[in-house]
């Protein structure tokens, strides 16, 4: 049996033109022997023009295609990655994904580090940035690097953890060598520890009726704090937030047919359904229940 995670966030995603939350914080779920996780990718011609939205980790993130192309796009620009190459996403860089091509299928890796470990390895990690462009040489030397780390991850030698480890150090050191750079107007740590636990607060309590000063008191620190340091953080305000997420497990709500408009309310921690439906034309112009015949009716045709 693979070990690898099979992908089931990006094949389920609507396509461009389809209205998604933006730019929300993604955790990453570590494996128990190896500080990193392996995500395979598998996107087949069915669908069309299915895309990640854009997320961003607290870690950074390195795609690896086997077959098709990825286009990332990034602030900072957009790039492209095929086979025979990688291309690795800095740490709290918000990135979108979709394949270069609807006539291709997509296959390949995710390959996320653990934070706690690159901050172990690299002093004051989290005020360091990566640049993209490589010397040849070394870019073959990394992707190859890569390649051994993925087929070693899905082996089952008694040596398994050994190689893994070793590829993975030894691409970090190429890295961190020859293209690590200093960060310009650097957050603290410890604001991104802050507002990454905060985050993680909020979509445990998502199905409560959001308190900005009951987070603030949870993350032990005074609301004006808080609410200062989640604006210069994340772009957005702790009630702006609160409102993605809760739109966000609505929105699933809604297409699993399990609940009805009053149910998903209470569920994902509106005050009442005019609540719900007031932030849902907000973001998509109607009702729920026009966007999830809308919904529905984009995705039955690539589902069939």
């Amino acid at each position: 049996m693979s070990k690898f995670r099979i992908d089931t966030f990006m094949s389920h995603y609507p396509g461009k033109g389809v209205d998604t939350y933006d730019e929300i914080y993604e955790p990453i779920k570590m494996d128990d022997d190896i500080p990193l996780s392996i995500i395979e990718v598998k996107i087949d011609n069915t669908s069309k023009n299915i895309s990640v939205p854009r997320h961003w980790h607290r870690s950074i993130e390195i795609l690896l295609p086997e077959s098709g192309g990825t286009q990332i796009h990034e602030d900072q620009g957009d790039r492209k990655v095929y086979p025979g190459d990688f291309a690795l996403i800095n740490s709290a860089s918000v990135h979108e994904l979709e394949r270069t091509d609807s006539d291709y299928i997509y296959h390949g890796y995710a390959i996320q580090i653990s934070y706690p470990y690159l901050c172990y390895l690299i002093e004051n990690f989290a005020e360091i940035t990566f640049t993209h462009e490589y010397l040849e040489e070394d870019r073959k030397k990394m992707t190859e690097l890569l390649c051994q780390l993925i087929k070693a991850y899905d082996s089952n030698l008694a040596n398994r953890r050994l190689i893994v480890m070793t590829a993975l150090n030894s691409f970090l050191s190429i890295l961190c060598d020859r293209y690590m750079i200093q960060k310009e107007n650097t957050i603290i740590p410890n604001a991104i520890d802050l507002i990454t636990n905060t985050m993680h607060y909020m979509s445990i309590h998502v199905f409560e009726v959001f308190n900005a000063k009951k987070t603030a008191e949870a993350m032990n620190v005074s609301y004006c704090y808080l609410s200062r340091k989640f604006k210069e953080v994340s772009g957005f305000s702790l009630g702006e937030y609160a409102t993605r997420i809760r739109i966000q497990k609505a929105e699933a709500e809604l297409l699993g047919n399990r609940h009805t408009i009053s149910e998903i309310s209470d569920i994902c921690g509106f005050a009442n359904v005019k609540s719900l439906e007031r932030e849902f034309k907000k973001k998509h112009h109607c009702s729920p229940t026009k966007w999830k015949q809308e919904y529905s009716s984009y995705i039955m045709p690539n589902n069939g």
